[in-house]
Order: structure tokens, then C-alpha cells, then sequence
């Protein structure tokens, strides 16, 4: 229900739902805590993003691939890029979500070349780029005017079989404005 709440947006009664749960004694587990910690992204209040962390260290809940790619999304959302950086060097094992949260954390708050290099630590870990994955490394490039990086990255992403979606086309109209000089702020997500 928490995770359901989260979803639509409907993030005090998630909060409210999670209270109940603690007043009711009932322990979550990891993927509860996946769900709090979205409906923490979904709220975009920093003064939430880090109590969902705290409670998981100090319940000893168990923190795997699920949590520890919730943490870094949401900490890349709010913008503790370093945090979020933190926990993904941390992580054993990453998979095509963790990556694309991390590259899309830096990309969004203005560190494009870390995008970028992330982007080739992914490639080089052999990891498969997601829809996700490409939107963040065209806004990075967007950001950085790397125009031609993005042209090389778009035929990556057709020659992986990722259909292109609307918001692969608008960042791409994006740059295309920003390299001429008429977007002075870009944003495609």
C-alpha cells in the first residue's frame, strides 16, 4: 500500500501508512523501505531525505541492490550528489538502474563530465544502457554543449535497440537550442 500511495503521489498517507506501521510494531523489510524512500524522492522535501537512510542503518534492515539504488536515486534527486556517490561506489554490485540514477543525478545538477565518465565505467562494467540511461547522458551533454558526444551517444542508443521516446527527442531539440545560444536553462526530465 506504502509503495502504491508513493506512485501516485499520494505521499502523506505513505508517510502516514509507514507511522501506523511502526505504532503497530510491524518490522518493514527492504522493499517497504524502497517504497518510503520513493515516496522521499516523490515529496522533494530535503528535510526527508535523510531519515529514511538513518532508520535503515539503525534497524539493520538489509540494504541490497533494491534499497541501495533507491538511496542513490533519491539522494542524486535532492541533490547530495555526493551522498548518493557515496553509496554507489559502496555497492558491489550495480545494475542498469543503479548506473542511469547516478548518471542522472550528476547530469541534473550541472556535473557533466562525471555523468559522462560514469557512463564509460558503465560501459566498460558491461552493463546494458536503459531509456534512463541515454536521457541522462544527453542532458549531460546538453548541459556541457557536447553537441557532438550526443550524436555519438544517440547511435548508441540505436544500435542497443532503445526506441527513442519523447524525452530522448527533447532533449536533443534542447542541446540543438542551447548550441545556438536560445535555452539559457535546459531541462528534459
Amino acid at each position: 500500500m506504502i509503495g502504491g500511495y508513493s506512485r501516485i503521489g499520494m505521499v502523506n498517507e505513505a508517510f502516514r501508512l509507514f507511522t501506523d506501521m511502526q505504532r503497530a510494531k510491524v518490522e518493514p523489510d527492504g522493499m517497504t523501505m524502497v517504497s518510503v524512500i520513493y515516496a522521499c524522492t516523490v515529496s522533494g522535501a530535503l528535510d526527508l531525505e535523510k531519515w529514511p537512510h538513518a532508520y535503515i542503518d539503525k534497524k539493520a534492515i538489509k540494504n541490497d541492490l533494491e534499497v541501495s539504488s533507491a538511496l542513490v536515486n533519491m539522494y542524486g534527486k535532492c541533490g547530495c550528489i555526493e551522498k548518493a556517490k557515496e553509496i554507489f561506489e559502496e555497492m558491489p554490485v550495480k545494475d542498469a538502474k543503479v548506473w542511469s540514477s547516478m548518471i542522472v543525478g550528476f547530469a541534473i545538477h550541472g556535473h557533466a563530465e562525471e555523468a559522462l565518465e560514469t557512463f564509460v565505467r558503465m560501459e566498460e562494467a558491461k552493463i546494458e544502457p536503459n531509456n534512463v540511461t541515454l536521457i541522462g547522458v544527453q542532458l549531460a551533454c546538453a548541459h556541457s554543449g557536447l553537441a557532438s558526444k550526443e550524436k555519438k551517444y544517440w547511435s548508441c542508443m540505436l544500435e542497443s535497440g532503445i526506441e527513442p521516446s519523447i524525452e530522448h527527442y527533447g532533449c536533443m531539440a534542447a542541446s540543438r537550442d542551447a548550441s545556438i545560444g536560445s535555452v539559457g536553462s535546459i531541462k528534459c526530465l
